[in-house]
């Protein structure tokens, strides 16, 4: 999943227009983007929206934090019928994420927006049932306490902190929504950027945002064509006896070929 597209619960229609685009997931929310007045709507519709065919596309239900009044209702609402992955909310540690398991037992892409949430992201990250993990920056700098001067500062560190957190779990993992809908270059480069530090795709708030993430969370055109010929210099070597190849000039030794088969293996998956 490189795209995860968000969308009201409470608003049936977004529902119904979000399986027309090339989201790969759609986020049905139960939580910040519906008054608080709506939410038992919400669930409402979400009975309804698990019924409906969605071809290949994946089912992801933000749900309440677990310290809310909604908690327990989003956790019954998720029994009726079949969901792909929970989206934990101000997720603080853990024991939370087991708590939620044990009663659904759906695999779960926690939101990593709490300082407590960063500091235990290890923890989190850990168990079989997380498959993933997404960046909430908005909640995430307003819980850190971070002004504008050191945003991006900020943002930038947690980041890595995640990309390292995921990798080191083998977690996919998921980048924060870009909020500037007008501003799609910005968004394209923030998509190359967080590409190239590790991130595996991006929470979209507008399918205009859906082409570009399903682009640029892909191994680029280049990575595509050095990944390519360093497989054929591999398999020339092997049919030649040779253990080891060259490429442009160079000996590939085992990280390089580690790479060339990542990206394959990425294409592969698509």
């Amino acid at each position: 999943m490189r795209s995860l597209l968000f969308v009201p619960g409470h608003v049936q229609r977004f529902f119904d227009k979000s399986l027309l685009t090339e989201a790969h997931a759609v986020i049905f929310d139960l939580e910040d983007a519906v008054p608080s007045d709506k939410r038992t709507l919400a669930r409402e519709n979400l009975v309804e929206a698990v019924s409906r065919d969605r071809g290949s596309k994946k089912l992801v239900v933000r749900i309440n934090p677990s310290d809310s009044d909604d908690f327990a209702k989003d956790l019954e609402a998720l029994k009726k019928g079949r969901i792909d992955f929970i989206m934990p909310t101000k997720v603080v540690d853990d024991e939370e994420l087991v708590k939620i398991w044990d009663a659904t037992e759906i695999p779960q892409i926690p939101l990593i927006e709490t300082a407590k949430g960063l500091r235990n992201i290890d923890a989190i990250s850990s168990h079989e049932f997380v498959v993933a993990l997404a960046l909430g920056a908005e909640d995430l700098m307003d819980d850190l306490q971070i002004r504008a001067r050191g945003y991006q500062r900020m943002l930038n560190h947690v980041k890595l902190e995640m990309a390292l957190a995921c990798r080191a779990s083998d977690k996919r993992c998921i980048d924060t929504p870009f909020l500037g809908l007008d501003d799609l270059e910005g968004y394209a480069s923030s998509c190359r950027d967080s590409y190239g530090i590790g991130f595996d795709g991006r929470l979209c708030i507008h399918p205009s945002q859906i082409e570009f993430t399903n682009r640029y969370y892909y191994p680029s055109l280049e990575e595509q064509s050095f990944a390519m010929e360093i497989n054929q210099k591999l398999a020339e070597a092997a049919d030649s006896g040779y253990s080891v190849i060259r490429w442009k000039g160079e000996l590939v030794g085992p990280p390089m070929i580690k790479r060339a088969k990542s990206i394959l293996k990425a294409m592969k998956n698509d």
